[in-house]
């Protein structure tokens, strides 16, 4: 009997022991909700805000530096200063761009006429023979210039202006222009007097003007290249 009654009792401290200890492996409060979990999430979220909020704020000057203040007055003068200046520095940009492009212009201008002169000698020489070309067709006659009496002086007259007009064309091609000046009034600059006609004999026209032109004048690129030689109206006598 005291057998059966110890057997009791130690079954009913075992299930005793067994319950709380179980109470204590498996709480009945979730982790979310537990006291622990809450106040670590509180301390984490504080500590979170505590960082945005420092990056919100401004950076601290450091010591011994003054932000400088200045006056209205002393705004507008700083800003006429500065248009000043940068009227200054665009005048002169202006300037200088100014003088880079006559620069450029300038040296064309010369490699052209470089390039014009430099056949100079060589068309003084060639017009030369201009004159003599138009000698052999003035002294031509003309009466004798028949195809059934003189066909082969017709074909010599033809070859020589046809050798003219080529010549001619190349005087064009390199700019070289014939100068007649007759009945114009004399330029010292194109013409050279060789002599003097009496007003009376000058058909008319006035003194300073050309009566006669002996020689032919040229020019390259607008330049003497030969005067011509004419013959000019001598002023009338009172």
């Amino acid at each position: 009997m005291m057998q059966l009654f110890g057997r009791q009792v130690q079954r009913v401290g075992t299930f005793c022991v067994r319950s709380q200890v179980q109470s204590l492996v498996r709480p009945t409060v979730s982790s979310s909700s537990s006291p622990f979990f809450l106040h670590s999430k509180s301390i984490f979220t504080k500590a979170s805000d505590k960082v945005d909020d420092s990056e919100k704020k401004e950076p601290v000057e450091s010591e011994g530096e003054e932000v400088p203040v200045f006056t209205k007055s002393q705004y507008e003068e700083m800003e006429s200063k500065l248009t000043k200046e940068a009227n200054e520095w665009k005048d002169q940009l202006a300037r200088t761009i100014a003088d880079k492009e006559n620069f450029r212009i300038r040296m064309e201008r010369q490699v052209e006429e470089a390039e014009g002169f430099s056949i100079r000698k060589f068309a003084k020489d060639i017009v030369e023979v201009a004159d003599v070309l138009q000698m052999a067709i003035d002294n031509v006659p003309k009466e004798k210039l028949n195809n059934d009496v003189n066909s082969d002086l017709v074909n010599l007259f033809e070859g020589l202006q046809a050798t003219q007009k080529m010549l001619h064309k190349k005087f064009d091609r390199h700019d070289v222009k014939t100068v007649n000046p007759l009945k114009e009034k004399f330029d010292p600059d194109f013409h050279e007097a060789k002599f003097e006609v009496p007003h009376e004999h000058a058909d008319g026209l006035d003194h300073g003007h050309v009566h006669a032109v002996t020689q032919l004048g040229y020019t390259i690129k607008g330049r003497v290249l030969r005067p011509a030689h004419v013959g000019v109206v001598k002023k009338p006598l009172k």
